[in-house]
């Protein structure tokens, strides 16, 4: 039994895989450490290429490429990648989720491969099906390892789009299922943490926070550097999002919340500067703390963090002063030049945040009046109530003038003379009966009236 060749194999996987799918799982696990030997010297990606069918043997494919996956070397990853590629794209659900662990393995081979060689961009289709076909028929919607190594292919390729539409389709994420995904603490920690740096990279940063607070309260026995980074970037997205600093919520567990009270890193300094206003500051710190920023992969958050506080001075002093000089809002909001600051309106007039012209010629800033626009919707409101009042006086003065005209009063003198003769046929309104329910309801309707 453990001296099979990989012809026995394949004529075991070609007869087994048409009607005996379990009987072929329980062989090809009997003959792991013979697959592997396998792996070590024979060329399997070319018996998959030439003597299996994708879909119809995709149990003994899996076994096969699962234990390629655990000896390979670099040499090999390219043709691997691509016979996987392959795979992921033409399997059957019902067979890979037979041995769906092995099946999650060679996706995370597969993610890595990509990685290396630079062709994330290749791997997000395959990735996509497979991470379907995994839950396929499941009905518990649930991350898997496969949409953590999705996130991670669609974020180096920069296919931020497309990343945050996978991430719709499994939200909202209210159950895991370990047992069919094979989804690890890490693997959740790590999708929570890749969503954020998706939606930072859409400029979405209420879902960023909430993606990052996620993984930050996911429940824990122990800190991890997952954690401690998407705490990083929560604080400085928080500012971008209210200008507040995030609040630990009570449920983050104890061996987290310890740590991130302790408020012994830059980003703590970075809050601080930012609630005094205090833009130079900042500034310096950045300076002072770049490496440190660089290394975590957050400057360019941070540096936000400092243009959104400038945006904050400029609006201010548009409050202050009708016209000022380029010259002077630059010194007045801490920008490093004049271009800077010039960007900085024209982006806050782009946005609707600010109303306001530049004279590129003088360098003069020119602050628009609000109350302007508000006094013309005040004046249109007053037009509009001007119009309905007009309208009501002049229903009235119909109403009196149709009451006084002699062919209205001839006709409804004939009609209360008709309703009087009917009244005393069915012994007149002392006739009519009302029960309790009904008085109530008009004596309670009098009452509200007066």
């Amino acid at each position: 039994e453990n001296n099979k060749t990989m012809d026995d194999i394949i004529n075991s996987i070609q007869t087994l895989s048409v009607d005996k799918l379990t009987q072929l799982q329980t062989h090809l696990t009997q003959n792991w450490n013979n697959l592997l030997d396998l792996a070590k010297s024979h060329p399997t990606h070319q018996v998959v290429a030439e003597a299996l069918d994708p879909a119809k043997h995709s149990l003994g494919i899996v076994h096969i490429l699962g234990s390629k996956a655990r000896v390979l070397e670099e040499a090999d990853a390219l043709t691997f990648f691509q016979k996987t590629r392959i795979f992921l794209l033409n399997c059957d659900a019902k067979q890979i989720q037979l041995s769906s662990e092995l099946f999650v393995a060679i996706c995370r081979k597969f993610t890595d491969c990509a990685t290396m060689m630079g062709m994330s961009k290749m791997g997000l289709l395959p990735l996509q099906v497979a991470a379907t076909k995994l839950l396929q028929d499941v009905e518990i919607k649930s991350p898997s390892p496969i949409d953590t190594d999705y996130l991670q292919l669609a974020i180096l390729a920069g296919c931020y789009p497309q990343a945050a539409k996978h991430i719709k389709r499994l939200s909202p994420v209210l159950s895991i299922d370990p047992e069919h995904t094979h989804l690890t603490a890490l693997d959740l920690l790590r999708f929570w943490y890749q969503a954020g740096i998706v939606y930072v990279g859409l400029k979405d940063f209420n879902l960023s926070y909430q993606c990052f607070m996620s993984c930050v309260t996911t429940p824990a026995k122990a800190l991890s550097s997952v954690v401690v980074e998407a705490y990083k970037k929560a604080m400085l997205v928080s500012l971008l999002k209210n200008g507040q600093t995030p609040k630990i919520p009570n449920y983050t567990a104890s061996a987290v919340s310890r740590w991130l009270k302790q408020e012994n890193n830059c980003y703590y300094e970075i809050c601080k500067f930012y609630g005094k206003d205090d833009v130079e500051g900042l500034q310096a710190l950045l300076i002072q703390e770049q490496n440190e920023l660089n290394k975590d992969k957050n400057l360019g958050l941070a540096k936000q963090v400092v243009d959104l506080l400038m945006k904050r001075r400029v609006a201010r002093l548009s409050k202050c002063y009708k016209t000022l000089s380029l010259q002077d809002m630059t010194l007045k909001t801490g920008t490093k030049d004049i271009q800077q600051t010039e960007n900085i309106i024209i982006d806050l007039i782009g946005r609707g945040e600010l109303n306001a012209s530049i004279d590129q010629q003088a360098s003069l800033v020119y602050f628009g009046d609000d109350t302007v626009s508000c006094e013309k919707s005040v004046a249109e409101v007053n037009e509009a109530i001007g119009n309905i009042v007009s309208l009501s006086k002049r229903i009235e003065q119909l109403d009196i003038k149709f009451a006084k005209h002699p062919k209205f009063l001839k006709a409804d003198s004939k009609h209360a003379q008709d309703f009087d003769d009917e009244a005393d046929s069915v012994g007149g309104i002392g006739g009519m009966e009302m029960d309790g329910a009904a008085v109530a309801f008009v004596n309670g309707a009098y009452s509200n009236a007066n």
